[in-house]
Parts: structure tokens; sequence; C-alpha cells
């Protein structure tokens, strides 16, 4: 007999353990995304502007299969992001080899100032979901880990 999956009780319905999961990333995805529209980075832009960080010199490509954009809706971005002066394209070789994108000065201290935002932001959202300081560090660590495997066939 195959064993019963896991439910969560909430509001007197009984939800499965992964709506249950998409509920709050619904709702965080919600308030992270009017906090960081507040300080005028749009949906796209930063999960572009983490990626440029950690792969200074990537291309557009490249970026797109990191972010998992399409290579227009990157274009589009890092346009957006280049007019405000957050990044720069600098030609790889006179090869006609696609571009290479870099954060620019500016767009260091925002990537900073918005990770230390998201620290904070972080640490009220799952406060105020009533979750210790040890329960999110447990969170983080099985996220973590099921964010490495793919999903079961």
């Amino acid at each position: 007999m195959a064993e019963e999956p896991y439910k969560v009780v909430d509001f007197g319905i009984e939800r499965p353990l992964g709506e249950c999961l998409a509920l709050v990333a619904r709702r965080y995805q919600r308030e992270l995304s009017g906090f960081l529209t507040r300080r005028a980075i749009h949906g796209l832009r930063w999960p572009l502007l983490q990626a440029i960080q950690v792969c200074p010199g990537c291309t557009q490509h490249q970026l797109s299969d990191q972010v998992g954009f399409s290579e227009a809706t990157t274009g589009y971005a890092l346009k957006a992001l280049e007019r405000r002066g957050l990044v720069f394209r600098r030609s790889r070789s006179e090869a006609r080899e696609a571009d290479a994108v870099f954060l620019s000065d500016e767009g260091r201290s925002v990537v900073s100032q918005t990770r230390r935002f998201l620290d904070a932001f972080d640490a009220r959202f799952f406060a105020a979901l009533g979750l210790s300081s040890d329960e999110q560090d447990r969170l983080g660590v099985l996220l973590s880990k099921m964010s490495r495997r793919g999903p079961a066939g």
C-alpha cells in the first residue's frame, strides 16, 4: 500500500506539502517584487545583476542560460540596466564574438546594497511567518538540498 503524502492543515484545509510550498513562494514573490520595485529594480533585472556578479564577462547567451530567460528577454533587461549605468558590454575580440557583460561600479554598489536589503527583508518575512532563526536556517538547508535535485520521475 502506498504511503499517504504528507499534508499540512491550514485554516482547516488539508493541503499537500508542495501546494503549501507554492503558496509561500507566491506570497514571498509578491512581497519581494514590491520591495524591489520600490528600489527601481524591476522583476527580471535582479536575477541578471546577481548572475553578472557571479559570472563577470559572461555573454548574453550564457546569462540567459544561467537565469532561465529567453535571449530576447535577457537582451531587453540588459539594455535597461545599461541605460541605468549598472552594466556595460565589452567586445571579447575582433573575431565578432559575443560581447562580455560586466557590472559597473554603480552596478556593484546597487547589488551590494540590494543584497543587504534582501537579507533584512528575508529576516522580516520569515519572522512574520513565525519561523525562529534556527528554523530559518533548517529551511535554508532543506531548500538548498531540494534545489540541487530534479523532480522525482
